[in-house]
């Protein structure tokens, strides 16, 4: 089950910002202190989490935004245990939908550069520019028309 949902100051935002720590601070060694930035509280931004059916907790996140003609996808989280399951796929898949049903005409996403062939198999492309670094981490800007 895949929750959509808009306010930052809910319960439900805590347990995105354990998961954003787990993945991003914790394993991928990001700083801390980036792992929240200025699009969460931005009034166009969705936050998705992914609860586990069986076990009804939290495995992924990702963030939707309202970008340039259309929305971005941010901060997607997938616990490791869940990796190779289809949670990643499961959890775009939905804010890509999400993002349709808001009209967005391309959707965005920084794509960390190990997972730019999982972006690609789910139809975004580079968009041309160059490579940037957010919380510490190299991404490359994609897009999905």
């Amino acid at each position: 089950m895949i929750i959509l949902f808009e306010d930052y100051k809910t319960e439900m935002f805590d347990t995105v910002m354990a998961l954003r720590q787990a993945v991003f601070v914790d394993e991928q060694g990001a700083d801390s202190s980036a792992v929240a930035d200025e699009f969460d509280k931005l009034p166009s931004t969705r936050f998705a989490l992914n609860i586990d059916s069986d076990t009804k907790c939290a495995v992924a996140t990702g963030r939707l935004t309202e970008y340039k003609d259309g929305c971005k996808l941010g901060r997607i989280a997938v616990l490791p245990s869940e990796r190779g399951k289809g949670t990643g796929k499961k959890t775009v898949e939905f804010l890509c939908r999400a993002a349709e049903d808001m009209g967005a005409g391309h959707i965005y996403v920084n794509a960390q550069l190990h997972a730019v062939p999982f972006y690609e198999k789910l139809g975004f492309k580079p968009t041309g520019e160059d490579e940037i670094t957010d919380i510490g981490i190299t991404h490359l800007p994609m897009v999905k028309e």
